[in-house]
């Protein structure tokens, strides 16, 4: 029978060799993006010491997987520690809690690639039968958790911009629905990357419009947009808190949300001609 969610498990601290300790592949989620700061958390380690030791388990005597803290670890090696302080669970993990525990730690120091991401996040609804469950064990919204499943279908050219931090997570998975010539979409992706968000929305409001015109047409028409009505709106209070939230959970602006809705409103009523 499948657990809800990770149990919490009793730990006792050890000081252990680092070479008993060998990561735990399939339960960390963090495989790209692993060196970059890795000097800099060397240093603050060796300035103030080890706040937060790594978890184990052990499997077999003297023997211990890592299931959070691989770039502790790492830095730690840098340093050519012989041993490291360790929290060891006296229980062992199944390997779907000992993934939920990596990625819960993960979301809350450098940021997990949206890959790593991505690809927990699919494991997770196999092992837990369905969106919502694996949603709720990792305390997110079903709609954030939906996102990065999408982002596993976007394009390898559209991620490696994502983690080049020219376009977002939700650009690039918005980009791959309206455009399905991948060079076409990188071309885009970079021709709006310098732009300040208003700007890349006209872009983008251009290209969905007729997303088969060439670039330099969805450009002009994008600079050329001179129908715009700025309406200040009044929101009772629990439609107020619902555009907050869904701002939060699918990590855009308020007012994009709200211009998504009036345009999909004023297309359903059949006055968009």
């Amino acid at each position: 029978m499948v657990k809800k969610q990770p149990q919490t498990k009793e730990k006792t601290y050890r000081v252990v060799p680092l070479d008993s300790i060998e990561v735990w592949n399939e339960a960390n989620v963090r495989h790209t993006e692993l060196t970059g700061g890795i000097e800099e958390l060397a240093e603050s380690i060796k300035q103030i010491g080890l706040i937060s030791p790594p978890l184990v388990q052990e499997i077999e005597k003297g023997k211990y997987k890592l299931i959070e803290g691989q770039r502790r670890f790492s830095a730690i090696q840098l340093l050519g520690w012989k041993e490291m302080p360790v929290l060891v669970v006296k229980e062992p993990y199944e390997l779907a809690d000992a993934m939920l525990v990596s990625l819960s730690e993960n979301l809350h120091r450098k940021a997990v690639s949206a890959r790593d991401l991505s690809d927990a996040c699919s494991y997770l609804r196999e092992r837990f039968g369905s969106d919502k469950e694996a949603a709720k064990v990792l305390g997110i919204h079903i709609q954030t958790f939906r996102k990065y499943l999408g982002y596993k279908g976007v394009p390898e050219e559209l991620k490696k911009l994502v983690s080049e931090e020219k376009i977002s997570v939700s650009d690039s998975i918005r980009l791959s629905q309206i455009v399905p010539d991948v060079p076409k979409a990188v071309k885009f992706s970079k021709m709006i990357s310098e732009l300040p968000k208003p700007a890349r929305e006209r872009y983008f409001d251009a290209l969905h419009e007729n997303p088969d015109a060439p670039l330099p047409v969805i450009k002009m028409r994008a600079k050329k947009s001179q129908y715009v009505t700025v309406i200040k709106i009044h929101l009772p209070e629990t439609y107020a808190r619902a555009l907050n939230r869904a701002s939060t959970e699918s990590e855009e602006e308020p007012e994009v949300i709200a211009k998504k809705a009036v345009m999909e409103w004023l297309d359903r009523a059949g006055y968009v001609k």
